[in-house]
């Protein structure tokens, strides 16, 4: 998980990718750590417009490396807008 250094964007994922032209945003949290109410509103711009969407925790880290040269599996991966 990356250090918060105050050069960031509030709500904007840790991690920034593309992987064969599809643009990934990678939300890194640690144990059950949530996201929060910025994060979901950017989260669900980046699926709104085409990206993949992701949280990461320790239980699905070691599957992100394989999934991010797999399309198909970065798309089941990808995180969903909670139904609250």
């Amino acid at each position: 998980m990356p250090i918060g250094t105050g050069y960031g964007s509030s709500g904007v994922p840790d991690f920034l990718a593309c992987s064969n032209g599809v643009f990934i945003g990678i939300e890194a949290k640690a144990g059950k750590g949530k996201t929060t109410a910025l994060q979901e509103d950017n989260l669900k711009r980046i699926a709104d417009s085409g990206g993949i969407p992701l949280v990461i925790n320790e239980a699905n880290v070691n599957d992100l490396a394989n999934a991010i040269e797999n399309l198909e599996i970065l798309k089941r991966m990808q995180w969903k807008e909670s139904e609250e």
